[in-house]
């Protein structure tokens, strides 16, 4: 539940693939400044159905439709946030065997990248890409994208930081592999 001054809204919502809404909010003004208050239910629906979500709201009072839309909104984020939140604590961990083969795999794609032709140009984009997901399964962190990852990345491991931007920056042969062993290392580590 979310107050928002006269106004009490509340969101449940799963992560269901099975897309529905039900919506119980009655908007008392037509507009909110330049904001059409219909526009909120038909945001929620598109959420629903485009993020597969079963998701109910409802407003339980409030006169001001500014204050029941911002706590629609409120009352959402915080659904979300209490989902990603239970998604984290039971995230699937991947097992050692699992790390090494994906390891493995980093090296392997790193051999094919010095084909010299569009093969070897596809695999060191694949390279690139992928292993920063590696990296984080091996250091036990759910990767959240390169831009979070990286800043993790940064903070957490400054080496293996270096060695990936470097690779990123200039990905010759020496910088690659400088950043594979890394990753073989952060693998030794974890048995340990």
């Amino acid at each position: 539940y979310v107050p928002m001054d006269e106004a009490l809204c509340f969101t449940a919502l799963d992560c269901s693939n099975r897309p529905y809404l039900v919506f119980d909010a009655p908007m008392p003004q037509p507009m909110i400044g330049a904001y059409d208050s219909c526009l909120t239910v038909e945001f929620m629906r598109a959420l629903a159905v485009n993020g597969g979500l079963t998701l109910h709201q409802r407003c339980l009072y409030g006169d001001n439709a500014h204050h029941i839309t911002e706590g629609l909104f409120k009352s959402l984020g915080l659904a979300l946030k209490e989902r990603a939140a239970d998604w984290l604590a039971r995230r699937p961990v991947k097992s050692l065997d699992e790390l090494r083969v994906q390891t493995a795999w980093c090296r392997k794609m790193l051999r094919r990248t010095q084909r010299g032709d569009a093969e070897g140009l596809f695999r060191l984009h694949w390279l690139l890409t992928d292993s920063l997901e590696i990296c984080c399964d091996l250091l036990g962190r759910p990767y959240q994208g390169p831009k979070k990852s990286l800043r993790w990345l940064a903070e957490a491991r400054p080496e293996g930081y270096a060695f990936y931007t470097a690779a990123l920056a200039s990905p010759s042969p020496a910088a690659l592999e400088r950043w594979v062993s890394w990753l073989e290392a952060a693998l030794e580590e974890r048995k340990t």
